[in-house]
């Protein structure tokens, strides 16, 4: 799911409509970015489809519990 966004829009909170994800694509200027919640930008992509499947995984990843593995990791 690309979401069409103005460069100041990126930072605005979503819609509450749509469910939260970790990580998300947004289309500035012909190109696809994938951004954190944070508003950060992860990677920038030519093709929506590379983009999109590049916050699928991430989405995944983050689902299963790497955060908190990451975490629990970086303490010990």
């Amino acid at each position: 799911m690309v979401r069409k966004t103005h460069p100041t829009e990126k930072f605005m909170p979503a819609n509450n409509d749509e469910p939260q994800l970790a990580y998300t694509v947004h289309e500035l200027d012909s190109r696809f970015e994938v951004c954190a919640a944070s508003g950060r930008t992860i990677l920038v992509f030519d093709d929506e489809g590379s983009a999109a499947h590049y916050a699928a995984l991430l989405n995944e990843a983050h689902q299963a519990g790497y955060k908190l593995g990451y975490r629990d990791g970086r303490n010990k």
